[in-house]
């Protein structure tokens, strides 16, 4: 694999205008969350024939890394929606992108747009410990539902899975129209789908930062092979 080192100079950092600079510290931070939490949601997602706690303790880990995923995308937007066009730099940069970007921009702004997926998991789920919203999620998982929690002798690995399915059930039924499992399948494949847009528009918009700062030095340096994507996986129980 290879990758390419770009060494910003300070000085030219300092100098850029503080509303640009922060856009670019920003929409990179958020870049990194994004793609790392893309990532982990796909590796918890992977499916293996493992014991039953193992199964369930995955299925909390996907409900965590998947929920986490799109409370993020929520907020990209939000970035862009003050730091790129409260701030008028959507005007300097809109003629200088690439056309991928473009499109990937005008595909967040009709998904954001309407009532979508990402957003309600950011305001129903994700950030919240409310009682009063927990009691209504808790009313509405059905009677069959196993109510079952695991204790470890490494209380790392305890699993409350009850709780999970109290939290995570009446989102995840909202949004598959009374399915569980559907529900579930479409947050992540809107997340990945929003997800690739950012990452697009977030490369355009990069090299077009770096030649206005006057960044166009770059080395190439090599690295061994990386494991598979799809070789990976992420256990939710692991020996101490």
């Amino acid at each position: 694999m290879r990758v390419f080192r770009f060494n910003l100079p300070r000085e030219k950092l300092d100098a850029v205008a503080e509303e640009e600079r922060t856009l670019f510290l920003l929409l990179g931070h958020f870049s990194n969350q994004a793609a790392i939490l893309g990532r982990w949601v796909c590796w918890c997602a992977k499916e293996a024939e493992v014991s039953e706690v193992e199964r369930k303790g995955r299925f909390a880990q996907i409900i965590m890394t998947l929920t986490l995923f799109a409370a993020k995308l929520n907020e990209g937007w939000e970035l862009l929606q003050k730091q790129y066009f409260a701030s008028k730099l959507s005007k300097t940069y809109a003629p200088l992108l690439p056309n991928d970007a473009t499109d990937a921009l005008q595909e967040l702004g009709k998904y954001f747009g309407a009532d979508n997926a990402v957003r309600r998991c950011r305001n129903e789920y994700a950030f919240h410990y409310a009682p009063d919203i927990l009691n209504a999620h808790y009313s509405s998982i059905p009677k069959e539902e196993e109510t079952e929690i695991y204790l470890s002798e490494a209380v790392g690995f305890n699993l409350f899975h009850i709780a999970e399915m109290a939290a995570a059930h009446s989102l995840f039924t909202k949004l598959g129209n009374g399915d569980r499992q559907a529900g579930m399948l479409r947050l992540m494949e809107e997340s990945l789908k929003v997800s690739a847009w950012f990452q697009s528009f977030v490369g355009g918009f990069m090299p077009v930062f770096l030649d206005r700062l006057g960044v166009v030095e770059h080395s190439e340096e090599k690295i061994g092979d990386p494991p598979k994507f799809n070789s990976l996986e992420i256990p939710f129980l692991a020996e101490m």
